[in-house]
C-alpha cells in the first residue's frame, strides 16, 4: 500500500494534472498546510503504508526552513517505517514558475491549475522534484 500525501489542494490539483492515472495506482492526499500534511503522514505510516510526502520548504520566510523541522521531530532512520519526502524550494509554486516561466502569471489557485500544468508537462516532468514523484508512482 502505498500513498502520497501533499500540503493542500494546490498541490493534489498539480499532481493529479500531472499523473492523472495516480489515483488508480495509490491513495493521493491533501492536507492543510505543513504540520496537517505531517500528522496525516505519519498516521499512514502507522498503518502500513509506503508514503511519499510532498513539501514546501518555506525558506521564503526567515527562520522557518521545514527541513530543519523534519529533522527534529522525524528522523528518517526508524526501522520498519517507509517513507520519502520531495522538499518543494520554497514552495510548489517556486518550482512550477522554474520549469515554465510564467506560469503562476494570471492564474488563481481555485482556476484550471491542473490543465495548465498538463500544457506544460513535459517542462515540468523535467524537474528533479516532480522526477521523484514519478519514480514514487512507477514502483506501484
Amino acid at each position: 500500500m502505498k500513498a502520497i500525501v501533499v500540503e493542500g489542494r494546490y498541490d493534489y490539483q498539480i499532481i493529479i494534472g500531472l499523473f492523472p492515472q495516480i489515483e488508480k495506482k495509490l491513495m493521493l492526499r491533501p492536507a492543510h498546510g505543513f504540520s496537517s500534511a505531517f500528522a496525516m503522514m505519519k498516521s499512514l505510516i502507522d498503518y502500513g503504508y509506503d508514503v511519499l510526502a510532498v513539501f514546501d520548504t518555506d525558506t521564503d520566510r526567515p527562520n522557518n526552513d521545514n527541513r530543519k523541522i523534519m529533522e527534529k521531530i522525524y528522523p528518517n532512520e526508524l526501522v520498519g517505517r517507509s517513507f520519502k519526502i520531495v522538499w518543494m524550494d520554497s514552495c510548489i509554486e517556486d518550482v512550477l514558475e522554474r520549469a515554465v516561466p510564467g506560469f503562476n502569471r494570471g492564474i488563481r489557485k481555485d482556476d484550471m491549475v491542473a490543465v495548465k500544468a498538463t500544457r506544460n508537462k513535459q517542462a515540468i516532468l523535467a524537474m528533479p522534484e516532480f522526477q521523484e514523484i514519478q519514480r514514487f508512482i512507477e514502483e506501484v
